[in-house]
């Protein structure tokens, strides 16, 4: 007789379209690589999107995807969904650490009496209570920088295990979809220069704005492209400063609130620079870096907190402010082979470290030991 695999609750936003948060991102790249055991998933009710594995289930209980952020109603509703599914040995939440989330956490762990484990899709908002808000038995960290930033605030290092993120490389642009997509932004044949960062939780925007003059003086045919949602008023208001600093250059300057296609239009970027000292809110590695660097595209990223493990293998130039980011993104325009050279790095770290079937592989390995000597 063949033992049925062992059954893992997912607790996470909905695993449904579109596919611009980390958390979710990570977890269905998980459940579509997995192989040794059986997942179910939190969708939406309208669910429809097609199967990812014969291996994953479904809970429909979202109302919708997109932007829906959970109030206390729905939160409670995922709980007692997780309370009821007395099959699965494992529950694996993804969310950024937080109060309430950690609460009822700590209440389905003691109901439901099943191993548990968390991964911190982005960093938390303060470490100086992390300890509070771990409840899981084991907790993933997606950079060694936040390991060591656990380890500091005082967290048990055997509590923590490092696996990076993965990702499923996007295929190559072909010449016909490279001549579709610069049609539809109408970026011709331009060399662009990519921002695909935020207005709101650092200075990285305005290191940009700041570069933009020098970027464009040294390349007739470059264009700057900023690729940021503004997600809040406050958001907005830096976009509507940034563009009027940058007025003057006309198209050679452009804002893009939403990328519906991402994972391709970043294929066509010439560099991508995200000078980023502060990652809240984002993925330690943030996808869109993942899959520039899967389209062989070279990197520009702030000289600090996880980004430097871009920086240490080969992948990225790193910059501390905005001489330093338009000095290097300069540095590429004019010397294409550096520029390969990195795109060729980062091509080996998806590859080797950053992609989904080793990321899989790690965290079953992971619910291996949790539940080897049950």
């Amino acid at each position: 007789m063949i033992d049925k695999p062992k059954e893992v609750f997912i607790i996470s936003k909905p695993i449904v379209p579109p596919w611009n948060d980390s958390g979710k991102n990570i977890a269905k790249e998980l459940v579509t690589h997995g192989s040794r055991y059986r997942y179910r998933v939190l969708t939406t009710q309208d669910f429809a999107f097609p199967h990812m594995a014969d291996n994953v289930g479904y809970e429909r209980i979202y109302p919708s995807g997109g932007t829906y952020q959970a109030g206390i109603r729905q939160n409670l509703k995922v709980m007692w969904t997780g309370l009821r599914k007395k099959d699965a040995r494992i529950y694996h939440y993804f969310f950024a650490p937080n109060r309430v989330s950690a609460t009822a956490g700590r209440i389905q762990q003691t109901i439901a009496r099943v191993k548990t484990v968390q991964t911190f899709s982005s960093r938390p908002a303060d470490y100086s209570r992390i300890k509070d808000l771990i409840f899981t038995d084991k907790v993933i960290v997606l950079s060694e920088h936040t390991r060591q930033c656990l380890l500091d605030a005082g967290v048990d290092a055997t509590r923590m295990v490092h696996i990076p993120p993965g990702i499923t490389p996007p295929a190559p642009l072909s010449d016909m979809e490279r001549g579709e997509l610069e049609r539809k932004y109408a970026l011709g044949h331009k060399r662009m220069i990519l921002f695909p960062g935020d207005f709101e939780f650092s200075d990285a925007a305005q290191q940009v704005a700041a570069a933009a003059p020098h970027i464009l003086a040294a390349s007739e045919d470059a264009v700057v492209v900023f690729a940021c949602r503004a997600k809040t008023e406050r958001s907005e208001a830096h976009r509507s400063r940034i563009k009027k600093e940058l007025a003057t250059f006309g198209d050679r300057v452009r804002f893009y609130d939403e990328i519906n296609d991402m994972s391709r239009f970043v294929g066509l970027a010439t560099q991508v620079i995200l000078p980023q000292n502060d990652l809240y809110a984002k993925m330690d590695i943030p996808l869109v870096l993942l899959e520039a660097m899967a389209h062989r595209v070279p990197l520009i990223v702030a000289d600090a907190g996880p980004l430097r493990e871009l920086i240490a293998g080969d992948a990225a130039l790193g910059s501390t402010d905005a001489t330093q980011l338009a000095e290097a993104a300069v540095r590429l325009l004019n010397t294409p082979e550096v520029g390969a050279e990195l795109g060729n790095g980062g091509r080996r770290l998806v590859d080797t470290r950053y992609n989904s079937l080793s990321m899989a592989k790690a965290i079953e390995t992971l619910y291996d030991e949790l539940l080897e000597n049950q």
